[in-house]
């Protein structure tokens, strides 16, 4: 089944583009298995959350209810429904190191884990051993800069593609810099989640060291925001100049915010992000923004073939896209889709973030 024109879904959170993947699937405009999607983006997206059991990837609603915007792409691709990725960044982006990179993706015990070996995976806890993943399926990563590049060597003219961009790959910032600025909570966090590199010790170990130290602290504050201090709470296997780091932490925030402004989920996840070189920061100048939107089009012109559907994040709402740019941007790349596929896309995209609604079987 082929859809009458190129349709354009745009919401404002970025694993909200599922919804409009799933409908395509089911309604048979895209197959069950195998395709590829070429991800324009800031941010690989590619995380899988230690909290997500194997057994909800296949069910939609339940599993639609648990994603993010970080941890989206790949539990799609343990389903099956993808086995091609194309990550297209910006020089400023260096989560991952270009180039192709084949891995399994499967199962260990109650996780989805990957048997690709980059610091991005392991240390999220996510890396596994290929012999120790059961229920694995071959995938296939390619991320490159296309200020470098212009084409991906990975696709082929009969893949079928979806065409997903966050606008944030034009211009991005990191919104967890100035999380409770006035308790100077980033950096205290940064000390409370670091994993110090152990060059001697295999990757293996070292990513079932960084999952035990990201759940323990879950639990902390996790018991935090349900009880608002951490009374009663008793895990005690965090080290203890850690623990004494997390109470300063917490004294500190007190101090400076009322309790019912204090979300302690989100200054555990601003915690995830500090490994590594932490998440990517560049507000792109006018100047710029003209050569991304030149490299873009270049790119998306050396497709092998046209995409089945396009799906676009704005990213504004969690800060990631710069609000004071987001509509100038969104309107530039709007442009330069219809510049490209002229009559052969929709002249109405889908703006699910304004409510618009929508039916695959009339598009």
């Amino acid at each position: 089944r082929k859809f009458a024109k190129i349709p354009v879904y745009v919401v404002e959170w970025h694993n909200e583009v599922l919804e409009f993947v799933y409908r395509c699937i089911a309604s048979r405009h895209l197959p069950l298995e195998g395709n590829t999607m070429v991800h324009f983006d800031s941010h690989p997206d590619m995380v899988i959350s230690n909290q997500l059991k194997p057994e909800i990837v296949f069910d939609k609603i339940e599993l639609l209810s648990q994603l993010s915007i970080e941890n989206w792409i790949l539990p799609t691709c343990y389903a099956g429904h993808f086995n091609k990725l194309i990550w297209a960044k910006n020089t400023w982006c260096s989560q991952m190191p270009t180039g192709i990179h084949s891995f399994e993706i499967g199962t260990n015990g109650d996780r989805i884990c990957v048997s690709l070996p980059l610091e991005y995976f392991v240390f999220e806890g996510n890396y596994c051993e290929k012999e120790s993943l059961a229920n694995s399926k071959s995938m296939k990563l390619e991320v490159i800069n296309i200020e470098k590049e212009s084409n991906a060597n990975i696709l082929e003219k009969d893949d079928n593609i979806v065409l997903d961009i966050d606008l944030d790959f034009f211009s991005t910032t990191d919104p967890f810099v100035k999380i409770y600025e006035k308790s100077n909570t980033y950096e205290r966090v940064k000390e409370i989640f670091f994993y110090p590199n152990k060059p001697e010790i295999k990757a293996k170990e070292i990513s079932a060291e960084r999952r035990k130290q990201l759940d323990e602290l879950k639990e902390v504050f996790d018991h935090l925001q349900e009880h608002r201090s951490l009374d009663g709470f008793t895990n005690k296997s965090i080290a203890e100049e850690t623990y004494a780091k997390i109470i300063e932490l917490i004294d500190e925030v007190k101090k400076q915010y009322e309790d019912d402004d204090i979300d302690w989920i989100i200054i555990y996840d601003t915690g995830c992000t500090c490994d590594n070189d932490g998440l990517p920061h560049h507000i792109s100048t006018k100047e710029e923004l003209q050569e991304y939107y030149e490299n873009f089009e270049k790119f998306i012109r050396k497709l092998p073939r046209d995409p089945v559907l396009i799906t676009i994040s704005r990213s504004s709402m969690d800060d990631y896209c710069p609000q004071e740019q987001v509509e100038e941007i969104q309107d530039a790349v709007l442009k330069i889709l219809s510049k490209i596929y002229g009559d052969k896309i929709t002249d109405r995209p889908i703006l699910a973030y304004e409510g618009d609604e929508w039916d695959v079987m009339t598009l």
